[in-house]
């Protein structure tokens, strides 16, 4: 098992071979405060309102920038991507390729599990998805996890 070392706060702990993840706050807390609310969701609204560009994005560039996924618009998907990674330092894509093209699920933080080899040479995700959908293993190439201050 590889340990990290503990330089101060840190927003997870390894267990097992899988990071979990340890948050101070939960979010539904930190939205009871209308100051965190307000900042949350100006920062979210004005990411998400930004013209994206990509460079050798290849099959991913249309996806990121016009349709991220076919239920939502650009902007309610990316100002709810951006919202997880504020509140829990974490935001997780599913990357879906089919006969539409590529698309991106989102998948609550608490709905991941993060599985690190011993010797560190492979990561990959356990998506323990609620309801009757059964849970995936998906390799890091199948995953886009933006990560804040960790």
């Amino acid at each position: 098992m590889n340990l990290i070392p503990s330089t101060g706060y840190m927003p997870f702990y390894v267990s097992s071979g899988k990071t979990v993840a340890t948050p101070s706050v939960d979010a539904s807390t930190a939205l009871k405060n209308s100051d965190v609310y307000g900042v949350i969701n100006l920062i979210s609204s004005d990411v998400a309102s930004c013209i994206m560009q990509t460079r050798n994005a290849g099959a991913y560039s249309s996806a990121i920038t016009l349709s991220p996924n076919p239920s939502i618009s650009a902007y309610s998907f990316w100002q709810s991507a951006i919202t997880q990674l504020l509140l829990t330092g974490n935001a997780y894509l599913l990357i879906h390729e089919d006969k539409n093209g590529v698309w991106f699920e989102q998948v609550p933080t608490y709905q991941v599990e993060i599985q690190v080899e011993d010797d560190g040479s492979a990561i990959q995700y356990q998506l323990n998805f609620s309801g009757d959908r059964p849970a995936v293993t998906a390799k890091s190439s199948e995953i886009i996890h933006f990560r804040l201050l960790a």
